[in-house]
């Protein structure tokens, strides 16, 4: 049971990471063109 949960912790951890990576390198494109108001609303 507690090897499971440490699983699907790592499993959450790591798709979490993979979108804030995906956001944060996305944010100099959205900046150049002039898009952050609609990805911030988003």
């Amino acid at each position: 049971f507690g090897a499971q949960m440490v699983s699907k912790q790592q499993e959450t951890y790591t798709q979490a990471g993979q979108l804030a990576e995906q956001a944060l390198s996305a944010v100099k494109t959205v900046f150049a063109f002039n898009g952050s108001d609609f990805e911030l609303k988003r």
